[in-house]
């Protein structure tokens, strides 16, 4: 009977593109295996034997699967779509839905999305939308594969703090941990977007994780992303990537930096050609001190790390050694991170509804259910901007303070915050009600400096931009105290955005 059902939908399908073929998994297929199509890799499988031409859609009903795959099908150079049947109920899958958690497809993943051998053609066209996936160790990987998108997903606790079904080996040690939720190799064209990423990050030991892990990559584009509580570096680019379009990507609560490059000194390439623009950073936390603490397995345990003492963010950092960079690299010579990096219009974005900003404040109350914050008369809060969009590299010890160890000159770094001439624009989200919020700025080279919040009679919330464009030109200037001089105004973000 599925046979019969599966054929007119084909015939339907035909009236919009010849030879289209549109599937809605699971199904019946009693020619097929044990009759029933019901796990990615048969699905993969049915594709290998029953594919003729034409794009190819596979809608996946609503409900909860257990279940993970390698994926090696691809309708090149015809599309292969994956998605939900009903985008406002997606499918879930989740490698912890029964009892016990499955380990999914080699090293943890949801989905590896590669050729079958080495030896064989990439893949491509392949897109990847509209599903949750939950308690992996890993998310999606796309492996050798050009002109794909992986959007409109969500992601929820991938790494090895959510599933424990991992073989150890004969010390006691997992086999793997998590890299990344959505990891790229040698992937070109790629397009990453609108994606929701929540909780990423191991259990018993320091290996970082990645929310977005980009890996000898080329013209891969990453936009409008959700990405919140990963471990490592949200955005991490490595070995000899290139052309990377990072935009409106919104990111709190993760790693070291937000956007970092990577490479195994004398053995890869380092990355080139990063466009970053228009993305909000949040805070940070500092791992390596947690890292450091008696009782650190109960600390990952019981997942309070990624809560304590958050209070500062660093927008980019190059990791680069050009002495040690093979010549046969593109840019085994950098002058400068901007060989690296290009930025403009990023802005650093702090939650003033987060208790890891109060700790370091005086006379801030919580208020709207908590979803932002009042500066009572007198009151102080207090923002550590860390020297907002510091680059800095870690090939030789350097501290990102312009103090000369660094094998590539911060003294020509536009990212280097240490610039006097570099201006950001600073504007605070507020609600001011009926009386004029007179305030007080200190830091960037003020103090005490007078403002005034306008009283808004319509209640609404507004952007409030300062009038003075700041500067930091030293680390002692990183720090910002807004003090109420009469009853403060309601905040629910403050944003730091460089000036062009």
């Amino acid at each position: 009977m599925m046979n019969k059902i599966l054929f007119a939908v084909l015939l339907l399908a035909v009236t919009s593109q010849t030879n289209a073929l549109e599937i809605h998994y699971p199904f019946t297929d009693v020619d097929f295996g044990d009759g029933n199509v019901d796990t990615l890799e048969e699905m993969d499988s049915w594709l290998q034997v029953n594919y003729i031409s034409g794009d190819v859609t596979i809608y996946i009903a609503s409900g909860h699967y257990q279940d993970a795959a390698r994926w090696n099908f691809s309708a090149k150079p015809n599309l292969l779509l994956i998605t939900a049947e009903d985008a406002n109920n997606p499918p879930v899958f989740d490698a912890c839905l029964n009892s016990a958690c499955i380990a999914g497809a080699p090293n943890g993943y949801f989905l590896r999305i590669e050729p079958t051998y080495s030896a064989s053609p990439a893949l491509g066209a392949i897109k990847l939308q509209n599903v949750v996936i939950n308690n992996y160790v890993n998310g999606v990987y796309v492996n050798r594969t050009d002109d794909a998108e992986i959007s409109h997903n969500t992601f929820n606790n991938i790494g090895s703090a959510f599933n424990q079904n991992i073989t150890l080996n004969a010390s006691g040690n997992r086999l793997y941990n998590g890299y990344g939720v959505i990891h790229a190799n040698k992937a070109n064209n790629l397009i990453i977007a609108s994606n929701h990423i929540n909780n990423a990050y191991n259990d018993d030991r320091p290996l970082l994780m990645h929310a977005l892990y980009v890996v000898n990559s080329q013209h891969v584009s990453a936009m409008y992303n959700n990405i919140n509580m990963i471990s490592g570096d949200p955005i991490r680019i490595r070995n000899g990537s290139e052309n990377i379009t990072l935009q409106y990507n919104n990111i709190a609560n993760s790693g070291s930096t937000m956007i970092s490059t990577f490479e195994q000194a004398g053995q890869e390439c380092p990355s080139s050609l990063i466009n970053a623009s228009f993305n909000q950073f949040g805070l940070v936390f500092p791992y390596h001190n947690i890292y450091s603490q008696a009782g650190f397995d109960i600390g990952w345990a019981n997942k309070n790390y990624l809560r304590e003492g958050m209070a500062h963010s660093r927008g980019f950092k190059v990791t680069v050694d050009p002495q040690l960079s093979p010549p046969s690299c593109a840019y085994h010579t950098i002058a400068n991170k901007m060989d690296v990096f290009n930025d403009s219009s990023n802005a650093l974005v702090a939650p003033t509804n987060d208790s890891r900003i109060m700790n370091a404040s005086s006379g801030v109350a919580l208020a709207g259910s908590g979803n932002y914050i009042r500066i009572l008369a007198g009151g102080q809060l207090v923002l550590n901007t860390n020297q907002h969009f510091v680059g800095c590299s870690s090939s030789t010890v350097d501290t990102c303070e312009d103090n000369g160890t660094s094998s590539v000159d911060d003294d020509i770094d536009v990212f280097n915050s240490d610039d006097p001439l570099t201006e950001y624009v600073l504007i605070l989200h507020v609600k001011s009600g009926s009386v004029d919020k007179n305030m007080e700025l200190s830091g960037a080279g003020l103090l005490n400096y007078g403002f005034v919040v306008p009283a808004d009679l319509s209640g609404n919330w507004f952007d409030y931009q300062f009038p003075q464009k700041l500067r930091f030109s030293s680390n002692a200037e990183a720090t910002l105290v807004f003090k109420a001089i009469n009853s403060g105004p309601f905040i629910s973000t403050i944003r730091l955005q460089k000036v062009e």
